[in-house]
């Protein structure tokens, strides 16, 4: 079974890299993580899109505009 979670996240430079280190270190690996920015002004599209290259289990979710979609 594979697992889906979802994380949203506003400047989230300073525990960022940590939040997705706890996840790709659990002993379970059917998993993918869907991350959502929400505007952020510091360093977390960076630290995202970094992940997103060392883990295809990575993605980065932020349309244009993603005000009104849930």
């Amino acid at each position: 079974m594979k697992v889906t979670i979802l994380m949203s996240t506003y400047n989230g430079e300073r525990f960022l890299a940590e939040q997705i280190e706890s996840i790709r270190q659990q002993t379970y690996t059917g998993w993918q993580l869907l991350i959502r920015d929400d505007g952020s002004k510091d360093r977390t599209r960076e630290i995202i899109q970094d992940f997103c290259q060392k883990d295809n289990r990575i993605q980065f979710v932020n349309p244009d505009s993603v005000e009104n979609l849930g």
